[in-house]
């Protein structure tokens, strides 16, 4: 299981979010960083 986090949710950060998602195993997880919040994305609904 990998944790991939990605700083910045801006244009750039948010489509590798979506790449990395796509890319990532079933258990792997995806994090964005922005501005002190933290945005979970979900590899699980493919």
């Amino acid at each position: 299981m990998a944790h991939i986090v990605i700083l910045g949710a801006g244009l750039g950060g948010l489509s590798m979010a979506y790449a990395m998602r796509k890319a990532a195993r079933h258990d792997d997880r995806v994090t964005v960083v922005a501005g002190g919040q933290v945005l979970a994305i979900s590899c699980r609904s493919r």
